[in-house]
């Protein structure tokens, strides 16, 4: 056992120092990184030899409902997720993989024998599993890092569906999710934002099969299309904004605040919801819940705080079609020369965009200012409370 112990740790640091070798000897050679030709695979019925869908382009479709809590005391947040996976492949699938991006927070092997010596995982962070079953009957899963594989209990045929269940917790970190995620304490309550705060399906498709690479902080964005229904319990008195349109404003939101919200839906100029001074919500005590919905979306995330000052405008989109450009931040944020002018700077980037290439494909935009420092979801997007200027001109066009 000594000895077997030892040899792991000797080939571990052997690796370790060949790969810092390589690194340190390849030269950057600017013509091989932007050369033609990336794309080698060969034409198919599924995709044309420049890589645009061919004739039986297909793609999977994953649906959620996801109902999830969180308690501010512990950092909690317990939830469950339905899956409604439809394999649209011509093949068989006798498993599926999912993504645990949370787990990244318990580290792995490459960022522990960085550090140079080794490191138990921290199972206290990351995700708890506590029940994967499909229709009421316990499947079989393993966990790896930050992917789990759970097999079926019958082979999922072309064009089958399959309903997928997972109760599910984690703790949220101050800097957690990549640094995609956490919390920060502002003069008037603390911000707590949240992505990948639930078990998400990985992609299978044509090129290869199931995509299992690694959560090591980049590379999250591909991922199948679906629908998300997700509701948000959590203590009253916090603003709570997220991807996808808002389904209980009567019941979440103070008459004012929807009052100015139906302003701003017709206003081209930035207009007040809520100052810091007022009412975040309806409900003052006990818990309150937060129901979105989001259509044709790969992800949603989301954000709370009874610190938010909140404003929007109108967005002007092609052929006569609208949206609208919110954006909430704290007080130490506020300022014409900073986020004071981000629902501004939003609003024209989401217009410019939808001219110039597409139109914007969803009903709302949302720029929030809180720890992390610039991430990017499907109708919102993370940028730090700092930005000021130019710099949150950017980041609102990101």
């Amino acid at each position: 056992m000594y000895i077997r112990k030892h040899l792991s740790l000797i080939c571990c640091l052997w690796l370790t120092s060949c790969f810092s070798f390589l690194a340190s000897a390849q030269q950057y050679d600017p013509y091989r990184a932007f050369a033609p030709g990336f794309y080698r695979h060969s034409a198919s019925v599924y995709r044309s030899a420049d890589g645009s869908p061919g004739p039986q382009y297909w793609q999977n479709r994953a649906d959620y409902v996801v109902r999830a809590q969180f308690d501010t005391s512990t950092l909690r947040l317990a939830g469950e997720v339905d899956i409604h996976y439809v394999n649209h492949s011509p093949d068989t699938l006798r498993f599926v993989w999912l993504e645990l991006d949370q787990n990244i927070d318990r580290g792995d092997m490459l960022q522990q024998w960085e550090q140079g010596h080794a490191v138990p995982a921290d199972t206290s962070k990351g995700f708890i599993l506590y029940a994967v079953s499909s229709s009421g009957r316990a499947l079989t899963y393993q966990v790896h890092g930050t992917r789990m594989q759970v097999w079926l209990p019958r082979p999922l045929l072309p064009d089958q569906d399959l309903h997928l269940f997972i109760r599910y917790a984690y703790h949220l970190q101050p800097r957690g999710g990549g640094g995609r995620s956490g919390y920060i304490d502002t003069r008037h309550g603390r911000i707590y934002e949240f992505s990948y705060w639930y078990p998400r399906m990985c992609v299978y498709d044509d090129l290869h099969g199931w995509n299992t690479l690694p959560f090591l902080g980049e590379g999250e964005f591909y991922m199948d299309y679906g629908d998300i229904d997700y509701t948000l319990t959590v203590p009253a008195g916090l603003l709570v904004v997220g991807s996808g349109m808002l389904q209980n404003a009567d019941e979440v939101l103070t008459p004012l605040e929807r009052q100015r919200l139906e302003k701003a839906r017709r206003s081209d100029a930035t207009v007040l919801i809520r100052s810091t001074d007022e009412p975040a919500t309806r409900l003052h005590s006990g818990k309150q819940v937060w129901h979105f919905q989001m259509h044709q979306t790969r992800d949603v995330a989301w954000a709370m705080s009874a610190a938010f000052i909140w404003d929007a405008a109108r967005i002007q989109l092609p052929d006569g079609k609208q949206a609208l450009a919110m954006s909430v931040y704290p007080e130490e944020s506020a300022g014409d020369s900073a986020w004071g002018r981000a629902t501004e700077y939003l609003k024209g980037a989401v217009e410019i965009f939808s001219r110039q290439w597409f139109p914007y494909p969803y009903p709302v935009a949302i720029n929030v200012a809180g720890p992390v420092g610039g991430m990017e979801y499907p109708g919102i997007t993370f940028d730090s409370w700092r930005e000021k200027g130019k710099d949150l001109v950017g980041a609102a066009g990101s």
